[in-house]
């Protein structure tokens, strides 16, 4: 028996139904729901430039991971190491793992917008633990969620050092031709929907409509402040953030093909632009 094994089993012998709940959730902290929630969250709120780093970060690491994954080829561990009572049945390739790249990514990414010493703390904790979470339900390696969560600080890092400040300068820019931007986000839903290889997580549909809409909504936002702090502004930041979750429910239920791209389309724009303007909208009757 291997030490990945042997870890995988120390981590049965200790399982209860409180820390499958506690690790499902951890889990959760590398997909796609929770993340797209901040994202949402942020356009609410009018934070253009973090909804727009978190969108890259999820995306990149979305895509790098699954070229790895295919490129390595490595399988998952064999199914009775894995806590399919909780999580189905996972058979696709297993290095580097998604979750743990997107949880460390994004997490170093919201820790260096906070700027706080216990937020870097609570970031990097979090991480670790979404990382343990996929060796507890034993859908992943221990060196598959290692190399997932390099790969998510080193796609973090080069977006951060020397992206980010760039791509904003350019979006500022281009912003005052905005007529001339439209096309560009349903260009990159449509590439996506066809490019992306069926059982790469999500359908090829969802994610293409999802990023056509979201940086549709990123191009038509406008410039505003919204504080968290105020309690209307957070009820409302809620409520589209509920509504849009919702919406993509729906449209994720509809299964592959053009129907489900223009729903996923229209609630990522009802979350990234059409919500926030409604809900506010009503503040001002």
């Amino acid at each position: 028996m291997g030490w990945e094994e042997a870890l995988i089993l120390a981590l049965r012998s200790i399982s209860n139904p409180l820390l499958d709940a506690l690790f499902l959730a951890l889990s959760e902290l590398g997909g796609d729901v929770f993340w797209l929630a901040v994202i949402f969250a942020c356009l609410a709120l009018k934070k253009r430039r973090q909804a727009l780093g978190f969108s890259i970060l999820l995306i990149a690491n979305f895509y790098i991971s699954y070229v790895l994954k295919h490129a390595i080829g490595r399988p998952r561990p064999p199914l009775w190491l894995q806590r399919t009572d909780l999580v189905g049945a996972e058979l696709g390739p297993s290095m580097p793992s998604t979750h743990a790249a997107e949880a460390a990514a994004n997490m170093a990414y919201l820790a260096r917008e906070a700027r706080d010493k216990r937020t870097y703390v609570a970031c990097g904790t979090l991480a670790v633990l979404a990382g343990l979470s996929r060796v507890y339900l034993g859908v992943h390696w221990p060196t598959d969620v290692l190399a997932g969560a390099c790969l998510g600080l080193v796609v973090a890092a080069s977006y951060v050092l020397a992206a980010e400040g760039k791509l904003m300068d350019e979006l500022r820019q281009l912003l005052a031709r905005k007529s001339l931007l439209m096309p560009l986000p349903l260009l990159l839903g449509l590439l996506a929907a066809i490019l992306t290889p069926q059982g790469w997580g999500r359908p090829a549909t969802y994610i293409g409509g999802l990023v056509a809409g979201v940086f549709t909504g990123l191009l038509l936002l406008r410039p505003g402040y919204r504080s968290p702090r105020q309690l209307g502004d957070a009820l409302r930041t809620l409520a589209c953030v509920l509504t849009d979750l919702a919406l993509l429910t729906a449209s994720y239920m509809l299964g592959p093909g053009p129907l489900q791209f223009v729903t996923a389309l229209l609630a990522g724009l009802w979350g990234s632009w059409a919500g926030p303007e409604a809900f506010w909208a009503l503040r001002r009757r």
